[in-house]
């Protein structure tokens, strides 16, 4: 069943980080951060379903967090330009 939010808010420069099994990070960026029935926050991002786009909530990953783009190892902000540039 899906999460019912109750309020949404932006989550500018925030990202859900992640490493891959061979060490290299994984970097969703956030839309915002939803809040939702039980009280529960959470970082949420951008999907593409059968009915066109809707929000969804991050699995939790082992080792995973939330960090701002100011954060940034050396690292995610690598892989982050990386990214950036095959955009």
């Amino acid at each position: 069943m899906a999460n019912k939010y109750v309020q949404i808010m932006p989550a500018d420069d925030w990202y859900f980080v992640h490493d891959r099994s061979d060490g290299s990070p994984v970097l969703y960026k956030l839309i915002g951060w939803a809040l939702d029935e039980q009280g529960k926050v959470e970082g949420i991002v951008a999907v593409k379903g059968q009915d066109g786009a809707a929000v969804n909530a991050i699995p939790r990953v082992q080792g995973s967090r939330y960090c701002h783009v100011s954060r940034f190892s050396e690292r995610e902000r690598k892989a982050l330009e990386s990214f950036a540039q095959r955009g």
